[in-house]
């Protein structure tokens, strides 16, 4: 009988161990709540993955990472922690983002991509000051960009490719001083390239091609000195290619096929030692690719306009 009662008393015990420590108790209830959005804006009894979802005491919620927790020496928990990751790339999530997203101070990385997501991006994740990375390509989504404040300096990585954006890109995008990649393609955005997008003196990659964009390539874009990746191809843009293209020494891919561009092919293409791919195919331009280019690239010719590659 002794040894009954004390069975009875560690089973209760362990269970008081794991009483205190599940989701709902590791992160503020703002936070909690905002999670439970997600999960019912985005139909979460359908989710591919919705491990722990469903239990407010599993100790871990499946695409959740949570930092900063502290712990009792029971286990249970003694300082809540934050949200640092939200990653549920194609995790068959349908419905749309919820504004509450916003409240997530701490979110350092939010990853929706290739799911089904519809409606626009909330304004809200401009409140996400320490946000790193945004990736919410191959999804349904509409409307504009939003304008992201400047407050997002640790911002490095914009993926918003394959939706059904449209509207102009924002200027204010050019105040994300962290920005490395930007990747816009696949769209249906107009206007023109705004001229702040030289700002982004750590860009390596910006990938704009398959929207309507018109108008002229900005001569700011030269500013870009870190630039790898160039890719306008299939929008609407007209005028010369901008001397200052050729200020880009970091460039390999350099894609402004199938638009409206005219005037000679700058000079100073020539300076780009780096490139590897060059494509200007289906446009006016009224001269061929100069000898400058440099050493050792083949040269490949399609109808009306060269095209390079390494």
């Amino acid at each position: 009988m002794l040894a009954l009662l004390l069975l009875v008393f560690l089973s209760s015990a362990g269970s008081a161990r794991a009483a205190n420590n599940g989701m709902v108790h590791q992160i503020p209830a703002s936070e909690y709540n905002a999670l439970l959005d997600l999960y019912n804006s985005t139909n979460g009894p359908g989710w591919a993955d919705n491990d722990g979802w469903q239990n407010p005491n599993a100790l871990q919620w499946h695409g959740v990472v949570v930092e900063g927790v502290e712990y009792f020496d029971n286990g249970d928990v003694k300082t809540k922690g934050h949200v640092d990751a939200i990653t549920f790339d194609a995790n068959q999530l349908t419905g749309t983002i919820p504004s509450t997203l916003g409240s997530l101070s701490a979110l350092r990385f939010l990853y929706l991509a290739g799911n089904h997501l519809t409606g626009s991006i909330p304004s809200s994740l401009g409140n996400l000051a320490k946000l790193e990375g945004l990736n919410l390509g191959g999804n349904q989504l509409t409307g504009a960009i939003p304008s992201w404040p400047a407050n997002l300096t640790s911002l490095a990585s914009i993926q918003l490719a394959q939706n059904q954006l449209t509207g102009a890109i924002p200027s204010s995008i050019g105040d994300l001083a962290a920005l490395e990649f930007l990747d816009l393609g696949d769209n249906q955005l107009s206007g023109q390239i705004p001229s702040s997008i030289g700002n982004l003196h750590s860009l390596k990659h910006f990938s704009a091609e398959n929207n309507q964009l018109t108008g002229a390539i900005p001569t700011s874009i030269g500013g870009l000195a870190s630039l790898q990746v160039l890719w306008l191809q299939n929008n609407q843009l007209t005028g010369p290619i901008p001397s200052s293209i050729g200020n880009l020494g970091a460039l390999q891919w350099l894609r402004l096929n199938d638009n409206q561009l005219s005037g000679s092919i700058p000079d100073t293409i020539g300076n780009l030692t780096a490139l590897e791919i060059l494509d200007l195919y289906n446009n006016t331009l009224s001269s061929s690719i100069p000898g400058s280019i440099g050493n050792g690239v083949r040269q490949d010719t399609r109808p009306a306009d060269p095209v390079l590659f390494r």
